[in-house]
């Protein structure tokens, strides 16, 4: 008979991640839980795009090395990074800018060692705001990148 290290029921030679318990439908590793994705979503919205920029710099890393962290932690989970711009300039430009962030985010993910294929970028432009736009405190938490977990 073969061994169930973790106790998952998922028999270690199928299970993905023997070590750890997970679900029967995802290999045996785990999903994250709400709390593990608001967490990704926090660190999502500390992002810091300049206005009309997409370009990650220094501060961004050391936040992204955290995203890094946590989706190491879930091998066989897919995530959607979704990129978000507030209301200045044009809607077209804002669409245009918000899939650069999601897909900058994406790379940076990619080079830090995460396999492309678990990731996906979508830009939403200004469609989505998680703030008013009325204010400059809102217009800069409006530009943001989302992490979603593909179901």
């Amino acid at each position: 008979p073969w061994p169930d290290t973790d106790g998952d029921t998922v028999l270690d030679k199928d299970d993905k991640c023997p070590e750890v318990a997970g679900l029967v439908s995802n290999e045996g590793c785990p999903q994250p839980t709400k709390e593990v994705m608001d967490e990704l979503n926090a660190i999502g919205a500390a992002v810091p795009f300049q206005l009309n920029k997409a370009v990650l710099d220094k501060k961004v890393t050391t936040v992204l090395d955290i995203v890094v962290g946590i989706m190491n932690k879930y091998p066989t989970t897919s995530f959607v990074i979704e990129g978000h711009t507030d209301t200045s300039g044009p809607k077209a430009f804002n669409q245009k800018l918000s899939e650069d962030r999601a897909n900058s985010v994406k790379d940076f993910l990619v080079n830090a060692g995460i396999a492309s294929d678990r990731l996906s970028a979508v830009g939403y432009g200004e469609d989505k705001p998680s703030s008013s736009n009325k204010t400059r405190k809102g217009r800069i938490a409006n530009r943001r990148v989302e992490f979603k977990v593909v179901e």
